[in-house]
């Protein structure tokens, strides 16, 4: 599997944990990648979706309602995906 193809799977794994962790800075400090990377890789992925899955705000950060609907499907796409590379 090409690498640089695996991108878009990595994207929907730093949203999950984004919403998780309820900040780019936890989400980033779990991963350990920079937060500029996660940055990028959920505005990556808002692109993709065409949908701001995060209000953020000076205190922070929550869910959209298609954030909502997105993570749900995200963590069963997830499974589905790391189910497969076990098979």
């Amino acid at each position: 599997m090409d690498k640089d193809n695996n991108r878009g799977m990595r994207d929907w794994l730093i949203f999950i944990r984004t919403a998780e962790a309820g900040s780019i800075s936890e989400a980033a400090r779990q991963l350990n990648i920079s937060t500029a990377a996660i940055s990028k890789a959920v505005s990556r992925f808002e692109g993709y979706l065409g949908a701001v899955l995060f209000t953020r705000t000076s205190r922070g950060m929550s869910l959209t309602k298609a954030g909502q609907t997105t993570l749900a499907r995200a963590r069963e796409i997830a499974e589905s995906f790391h189910s497969l590379l076990e098979d």
